[in-house]
């Protein structure tokens, strides 16, 4: 049985608020700096000392409790998007008002993260109000400090002589000091190959997506690592999969798109119409990661980021062949996702773009009947798009409801389907004609499920459109309730034909081809 993720919707949009969410807001930038880019670093930052630690050997690390404090803590950022860090601190060292206000987070978040069971709930709740601090929470704190250090860094680069610099230098060399007994966290202040690995994968900040057109909000190719890496972690819990699954799910949706850092982010569109163009950038980016990345990073880690970053869109399956170790498809499924309400909320927010409202369409059109890791896909972009743009009423009326009406029905539910309610009849029923069945199928559309219908079974219902597809049926064409919108397809009746079966399926066939283009330019002119 499919799992459905509707109910999800507003929690994958909240995610969406700390890209418009500015940090340092109060200091001069020469870039922006944004709350979405912060969390993502950070857990590239969290991975590192994690990784390390496991290389000392004397902690074991709980990487789902990492993973989870991250996206508590993550959403718990939006929700106090408008407290001041020094402020947010001072409330922290008050244990009564650091818990009032961390209940008060937790009544505002509930709402959207209920659809992710009791369980992510409670242990959300517990997160916020339980302040011990094992190694774990350790290492999401050092992330945490060690990429505020970065992001000072850059500010007082720009600025050094600024108001307060001096004073915030000060206050991060102090809070430095609490970290030194953090094995891992003296490693990273040590290692330049893994200060440089974070510093390269910082420069993801400053890739932005879609580059070539005006996106609001902007979203960088760090901060889109960071949300497939949640969407991906999120659906994992939803299907129930096992921790170690779910760990490298999470992991190769943070790193899949690291090879950018090397490559350029090269557009889907240049990348499907230049044939092999995606392997060569496959190749080129597997051997830059040879040269300038692993040799940054340890090498019992190779392994695990070859995973991440080569092949990271196929499922891995256990050499026995009957255990996903990694569900690849899903976090394709979700980098997709992302792509999709990018474009959507830069239309939501009054960009006027063809290529965003087509990159849309084509990502609902790629997931129509598309269920992933027992995700139905195809039924949550349907969902969306109905509450998001209403679906409309489409008839198509000719004399038999047996050739004509019938091919258009079929081509406009699988062209426009998403979009429409789609209906079909005749003033007078005979029979759905076997080669209009057959001509439809040739091109994978298949109508043999549809029924015989009259026009008078449609009398008095209230339609968007009417189409009729014959002079006939022009001529006789009822008046329907309402204000809707009416065309007419002059088409030739092919079964009127009287040819042996080979020159009659020509026939069909050129009828069955000048309908598609019909209602290809039909969506077209709606666009």
């Amino acid at each position: 049985m499919s799992i459905l993720i509707q109910n999800m919707w507003p929690l994958l949009l909240k995610i969406y608020d700390a890209a418009s969410m500015q940090r340092w807001n109060d200091q001069i930038r020469t870039v922006d700096l944004t709350e979405l880019d912060k969390q993502a670093h950070k857990m590239i930052i969290a991975y590192v000392l994690g990784k390390s630690e496991e290389n000392i050997g004397i902690e074991k690390i709980n990487w789902i409790e990492i993973i989870e404090a991250g996206i508590f803590e993550f959403l718990q950022r939006i929700i106090l998007t408008d407290l001041k860090p020094a402020l947010f601190h001072r409330i922290k060292e008050d244990k009564e008002k650091y818990e009032r206000l961390n209940q008060w987070v937790y009544k505002r978040i509930i709402p959207f993260i209920i659809p992710l069971g009791e369980g992510f709930c409670s242990r959300f709740k517990s997160y916020l109000m339980d302040r011990e601090r094992n190694v774990d929470r350790r290492i999401i704190s050092a992330a945490h400090f060690y990429s505020t250090k970065w992001e000072f860094d850059v500010i007082e680069r720009a600025n050094p002589q600024g108001y307060s610099i001096e004073e915030i230098r000060k206050d991060l060399d102090s809070k430095q000091e609490k970290y030194h007994d953090l094995k891992s966290m003296q490693i990273l202040l040590q290692a330049e190959e893994l200060k440089d690995f974070i510093d390269l994968c910082a420069q993801l900040r400053f890739q932005i997506r879609w580059s070539h057109m005006h996106m609001v909000p902007k979203i960088s190719v760090l901060g889109h690592m960071l949300i497939v890496a949640m969407f991906t972690y999120l659906f994992s819990l939803r299907i129930g999969v096992d921790d170690q699954r779910a760990i490298k799910n999470y992991f190769t949706g943070l790193f899949h798109d690291l090879p950018e850092v090397l490559t350029r982010d090269v557009i889907s569109p240049v990348k499907r119409s230049v044939e092999g163009l995606t392997d060569l950038i496959k190749e080129y980016e597997r051997e830059e990661m040879e040269k300038k990345i692993y040799k940054l990073i340890p090498a019992q880690w190779h392994k695990d980021m070859k995973m991440f970053t080569e092949d990271e869109f196929d499922d891995l399956i256990v050499s026995n062949g009957d255990k996903i170790e990694r569900d690849g498809k899903l976090v394709k499924a979700a980098d997709d996702l992302a792509a999709y309400i990018e474009s959507w909320l830069s239309l939501k927010n009054g960009i006027q773009n063809k290529s965003l409202d087509k990159a849309g369409r084509f990502i609902r059109e790629k997931y129509k009947f598309e269920t992933i890791s027992d995700i139905d896909f195809g039924k949550f972009y349907k969902k969306i798009f109905k509450d998001d743009y209403g679906i409309k009423k489409i008839l198509f009326l000719c004399t038999g409801n047996s050739c004509r009406s019938q091919m258009a029905e079929g081509l406009m539910k699988y062209f426009g389907g998403e979009r429409f309610e789609v209906f079909s009849a005749g003033s007078a029923s005979i029979e759905v004609n076997p080669l209009s069945i057959r001509v439809l199928r040739e091109i994978g559309v298949d109508i043999s499920g549809q029924k015989l219908k009259h026009l008078k079974d449609f009398l008095g219902k209230k339609f968007d459109y009417v189409v009729t597809v014959c002079n006939n049926a022009k001529q006789i064409c009822p008046v329907f309730p309402g204000d809707y919108n009416k065309e007419h397809w002059d088409l030739y009746d092919p079964d009127s034909v009287e040819e042996n079966e080979e020159e009659k399926i020509k026939v069909f066939r050129d009828i069955r081809d000048k309908i598609k283009e019909n209602i290809l330019l039909f969506l077209e002119k709606l666009d």
